[in-house]
């Protein structure tokens, strides 16, 4: 079984869902993530120029939006199934991270789902070239307890009364190149969280 199908799977679709993929960046996840039948998208990036690509890749595909916005900027009577963040959490800071949450919660419908895709903090090179990239000694500082692994995902979701499942390899790899993903299979650097939440 396929890293997608099982990711189908997982979610469990009864129906037809809203799905808010937060960053599509140049849209390789959203075409993924448009193979799933039962699935509308609604793909933000703050990047014109990354928008304009990802609508060109899907311009015949009518079950997927693209819309430039900041996440913040959602308004909370907008409901969603479920939010995709990919790689996404690593580029902030605890705190930040903490209000993506609490906002995914706000926008999210009864039983909704936070699906986070991204590295562990292990993968030491990964975490340096991003803290010199965007030149943040705050990330240094503040990286030391959300990203240690994705147990700490866990128990944010588990004290809030979520459903958690950790998966440890990246669901949405389809657009990775076959050697990252023999890579990915003899030394896993990625795992996929799927929150639930049970009101």
């Amino acid at each position: 079984m396929n890293n997608l199908l099982i990711l189908e799977n997982y979610l469990k679709l009864k129906n037809t869902k809203l799905l808010l993929e937060v960053g599509c960046n140049q849209g390789l996840t959203t075409q993924n993530l448009s193979k799933i039948k039962k699935l509308r998208l609604l793909a933000i990036d703050e990047n014109q120029f990354h928008l304009n690509i990802a609508k060109k890749k899907l311009a015949k595909n009518n079950k997927v939006q693209f819309k430039k916005i900041d996440f913040f900027k959602i308004k909370n009577k907008k409901k969603f199934d479920i939010i995709l963040f990919r790689e996404f959490f690593n580029i902030f800071t605890y705190n930040k991270n903490i209000k993506i949450l609490k906002k995914s919660e706000k926008i999210l419908n009864s039983k909704g789902i936070v699906i986070l895709i991204d590295f562990y903090r292990s993968v030491i090179i990964r975490s340096k070239l991003i803290r010199f990239l965007i030149k943040s000694k705050e990330l240094t500082k503040n990286q030391n307890k959300f990203l240690k692994s994705p147990k700490d995902y866990k128990k944010y979701f588990n004290d809030r009364k979520w459903e958690v499942k950790i998966i440890n390899k990246d669901l949405l790899n389809q657009h990775i190149s076959f050697k990252s993903r023999i890579l990915e299979m003899i030394f896993p650097v990625k795992y996929t969280l799927i929150a639930t939440k049970k009101k």
